[in-house]
């Protein structure tokens, strides 16, 4: 089995191949139980499963991150063409209703507008 990741060392030593292969794919059914019936099978669960690789917790934003945990907040944000771009503000909010709103991950679309309320706000 081959595992690539960008996680430390010790956090991929720390769980056998199967049980990554485990958790990953019961993160993936509890994408899809959070999402709207009509989008739980076929081409709209693939739709789903797709966009969840466009909403990102940022890593290089140690500052923000330190602020919405104080809040008990979290930070999210989108990034639309790895490596090249970093997250926009643009794309983000074009973006934020089919990544978030319709597949379902309400919270996370809060976790978006919020981060971005405080990158504005401290800019």
């Amino acid at each position: 089995m081959l595992v690539a990741s960008t996680d430390a060392w010790e956090a991929i030593t720390g769980v056998t191949p199967d049980e990554a292969l485990a958790s990953e794919m019961g993160r993936r059914k509890r994408l899809l139980e959070q999402a709207d019936d009509r989008a739980r099978s076929g081409l709209a669960a693939e739709l789903v499963l797709a966009a969840d690789q466009f909403v990102i917790t940022p890593t290089t934003r140690v500052a923000d991150a330190a602020r919405a945990h104080a809040e008990g907040d979290e930070i999210r944000s989108v990034i639309a063409g790895y490596y090249w771009f970093t997250d926009w503000g643009r794309d983000t909010m074009i973006s934020l209703e089919g990544l978030t709103l319709t597949t379902g991950r309400f919270a996370e679309a809060g976790y978006i507008l919020r981060t971005f309320h405080t990158m504005c706000a401290t800019a």
